[in-house]
């Protein structure tokens, strides 16, 4: 009698450990991102191609990603932090066994400095920041994956020079 009451007592426990292991069907995925590429910044007294760097954390539902973001840019004195929040949607009908393209939106808030003149004075812009982006990902359903994406971003507050923007090509890789 005891040796049934303790095998059936596991096997209900060991069913319930099995089933708290299961992760749910709405749940998010959520890991980190690091993203790198070429930048131009525009109305920052630079020209030419400076260096993009982000980062953040990221929520992988169905057909939505979702993340928190920080980013750096920079070219020859002009500088460009940003940090805030994005969204990215993966339309059903364009996905294509591991080629996954989306749209998406970034909002967050800034600060920009301007190149300094040849008299050494520069000035910082700071504002919100709003920007478009589309792109692709690639090996959605893995831990690892590697998205190549386009994005435009402009401040909502101008500077002496009128309004910051900037327009970065770059790679992201996910680990989730």
């Amino acid at each position: 009698m005891k040796l049934r009451a303790i095998i059936f007592l596991g096997l209900i426990f060991s069913i319930s450990v099995t089933r708290a292991e299961q992760v749910p069907e709405n749940q998010a995925r959520r890991g980190y991102y690091l993203g790198l590429g070429p930048v131009v910044l525009a109305r920052l007294n630079s020209s030419g191609v400076g260096y993009f760097f982000s980062g953040g954390y990221a929520f992988n539902y169905d057909r939505t990603l979702l993340k928190l973001n920080a980013e750096v840019m920079g070219r020859s004195g002009a500088l460009l932090l940003n940090g805030g929040i994005g969204v990215a949607y993966f339309p059903s009908q364009f996905v294509v066994k591991e080629f996954n393209p989306f749209v998406g939106l970034d909002f967050g808030f800034g600060t920009a400095r301007i190149r300094p003149d040849s008299a050494g004075i520069g000035e910082w812009t700071t504002g919100f920041i709003l920007g478009p982006q589309i792109g692709a990902q690639f090996f959605r359903n893995s831990d690892v994956m590697l998205e190549v994406s386009g994005k435009w971003g402009t401040f909502l507050e101008s500077g002496s020079l009128g309004t910051p923007s900037y327009s970065v090509i770059k790679i992201s890789l996910y680990f989730l």
